[in-house]
């Protein structure tokens, strides 16, 4: 992906260089040559302007077009970037809350048997990404709270299991696992303007390119310099938009993942490694 975003970057840049290049440097020699084709529609007290200066502009302006195009291209890639070490990173986080999970679901399965799974929450198959841990992890705990029910083992404990205690278990890593994933969903926003500016920037040099450089192709073959002229006309292919081989492929929106169905015991403890 990355590859292709800098393709398409590059093949732009290419072709203004070329088209800069040659104003700056045949400029000069070029303003020379139409200076004299203009000369003769001088009136009296007419003098003319720097011929010069203005293709040079035309060039400036056109490199100016490119420089923003290039800058909101790399800090596209760097948003990405982030939020691909930013994701790294969160295998951590996730991973200590589905630990928790499992452990708190064998133990409860274990003392309080299957039956009691379903009312604390802990049926359902168990997410991988990140908000959709977080969000079992936060059904779960609203469960352990939510019945002031007894939590009684069926065999060999007599006391019950406190809910209280089995829900601040969960606490520290759920805390940890919603500030990441605060993070990602701030990332993933930076990474959404950051390419909104890269298709603004981009659209916006093809848009100023093609009347900019025949500008000043127009203004080479006045001057009867058609070979440089030929060498800098401007055209569509160049952008890669005849056939759309360059164009960014689209990306799915980033969602975040719902979680499961509750389903059966049977099915969770199928799907579940065990603790």
């Amino acid at each position: 992906m990355a590859e292709k975003l800098r393709k398409m970057v590059m093949k732009r840049t290419a072709v203004c260089d070329r088209v800069v290049g040659a104003a700056r440097v045949q400029g000069p020699g070029i303003g020379e040559k139409l200076g004299v084709f203009l000369s003769p529609a001088l009136r009296e007290g007419e003098e003319l302007p720097d011929l010069t200066a203005v293709i040079d502009l035309y060039g400036r302006r056109l490199e100016g077009f490119r420089d923003e195009m290039v800058a909101a291209d790399g800090d596209y890639l760097t948003q990405r970037a982030m939020l691909a070490d930013l994701t790294l990173e969160s295998e951590i986080p996730t991973g200590k809350v589905k630990s928790s999970i499992l452990s708190l679901r064998a133990t409860c399965e274990g003392l309080l048997g299957r039956n009691v799974l379903r009312s604390l929450g802990l049926d359902f198959l168990l997410a991988q990404e990140p908000q959709g841990v977080l969000r079992q992890s936060e059904i779960i705990r609203e469960r352990l709270l939510s019945s002031d029910s007894e939590l009684m083992p069926e065999r060999w404990l007599r006391n019950p299991l406190v809910r209280e205690e089995l829900a601040t278990e969960l606490d520290r890593e759920i805390a940890e696992l919603r500030l990441m994933v605060r993070r990602l969903v701030e990332q993933r926003k930076a990474v959404d303007t950051a390419k909104v500016r890269k298709d603004q920037t981009q659209e916006e040099f093809d848009r100023q390119f093609i009347p900019l450089a025949r500008v000043l192709e127009a203004t080479f073959r006045v001057a009867g310099e058609t070979e440089l002229a030929d060498r800098i006309r401007p055209t569509v292919r160049q952008l890669g938009r005849d056939g759309g081989e360059d164009e960014e492929p689209t990306e799915p929106e980033a969602t975040e993942p719902e979680v499961p169905p509750a389903s059966e015991p049977e099915a969770a403890e199928e799907a579940a490694p065990a603790p």
